[in-house]
C-alpha cells in the first residue's frame, strides 16, 4: 500500500501508482510503482544513448559492452507486454520526435545487426568497432590500394568520413596510436588534399573534411554536413546546426563501407 500522508501533508505530485502490477513484481515495490512519463523518458534516454556507446565506444571484452544485448532483450520484453510497466515505458520510448526513430531502430533489423556484432566476438579483446582495421579490414585494404596511402592514413580517413566524434583523443584510443603516429597519418591525408587542417569549436580535432560544417550545442556533436545522411543526424534548415542525433542507422562496418562508396572510391573530394 502507498504511504498515508500525515494530517496537512500533501501527497507528492510525482507519485503514481500503476495498476495492475505484474505478478512478478507484486511481492515488493519497484520503480514501476512510482514511475511517471518523465521517469520513463529518462530510462529510455539512458538506454538509447548507452546502447550505441557500448557498441562503438567500448572495447571488445568490456563487460558493459558484452551485456548490451541483454539490455535490448529486457527492453523489448517490457515493451511487448500489455501491463502498466509496458505502457509507461512505451510512453518514454515513443516520446517526442525521436520516438518513431527509436521504435524503428528496435524493430527494423538495425538493432539486431548491432547486437549480433557484439555477440559474434569478431573483434579481438581490447579492439574497438570504431577502428576500421578491426571491423572492416578489407575496406582499409581497398582504401590503401585505391588512394596509394599507408595503412594508418587509410584507417584514419574512413573514421573522418563517418564517425560523429573522431576527436584526437578518441582516435588515439580506438586505434592504440601515440600522438606521433596519429600526426604522421594526418599529415598524409593533408598532403593529399583529402582533409583540411583547422580548429573548429567543440570538435576536439584539427582534421576535418572539406566542405560545410554544422555547429552544435551540448550534448550534440558538431560535424561535417556530409555526415548527416550517413549518421541520420538532423540539421537545421540552413544546415548550420545539428539539431538531433541519436542512433546510427547501421553497424559500423556497413556505414564505413557506405561512406567509402559515396566518396566515389577516391575519385575527387565530394564531401
Amino acid at each position: 500500500m502507498p504511504p498515508v500522508p500525515r494530517p496537512g501533508e500533501r501527497r507528492p505530485a510525482t507519485y503514481l501508482r500503476v495498476w495492475p502490477c505484474p505478478p512478478e513484481h507484486r511481492h515488493l515495490r519497484t520503480a514501476w510503482d512510482v514511475m511517471g512519463d518523465y521517469d520513463a523518458a529518462t530510462v529510455a534516454d539512458a538506454a538509447f544513448a548507452g546502447l550505441p556507446w557500448a557498441y562503438a565506444d567500448l572495447p571488445a571484452g568490456d563487460p558493459v559492452r558484452t551485456g548490451a544485448p541483454e539490455v535490448v532483450h529486457h527492453l523489448r520484453k517490457v515493451l511487448a507486454d500489455r501491463d502498466s510497466p509496458a505502457r509507461v515505458l512505451h510512453s518514454g520510448v515513443a516520446r517526442g520526435n525521436r520516438g518513431s526513430r527509436r521504435l524503428e531502430w528496435l524493430t527494423d533489423g538495425t538493432c539486431d545487426r548491432v547486437t549480433a556484432r557484439i555477440t559474434a566476438d569478431d573483434l579481438p579483446p581490447g579492439r574497438y568497432e570504431s577502428d576500421p582495421r578491426a571491423c572492416a579490414p578489407g575496406l582499409v585494404a581497398d582504401v590503401t590500394a585505391t588512394l596509394d596511402l599507408p595503412e594508418d592514413a587509410a584507417t584514419l580517413y574512413p573514421q573522418l568520413l563517418l564517425l560523429p566524434v573522431p576527436s584526437d583523443r578518441n582516435v588515439r584510443r580506438w586505434n592504440a596510436w601515440t600522438p606521433a603516429r596519429h600526426k604522421a597519418a594526418a599529415a598524409e591525408l593533408v598532403a593529399r588534399g583529402l582533409v583540411v587542417e583547422e580548429r573548429r569549436a567543440r570538435a576536439g580535432r584539427t582534421l576535418c573534411l572539406p566542405g560545410p560544417w554544422a555547429h552544435a550545442k551540448k550534448p550534440l556533436p558538431p560535424m561535417e554536413c556530409w555526415k548527416a545522411p550517413l549518421t541520420r543526424a538532423e540539421l537545421s534548415a540552413d544546415g548550420s546546426q545539428v539539431e538531433a542525433f541519436d542512433l546510427l542507422p547501421g553497424t559500423l562496418p556497413e556505414l564505413f563501407t557506405e561512406a567509402w562508396r559515396l566518396v566515389g572510391r577516391g575519385r575527387g573530394r565530394r564531401h
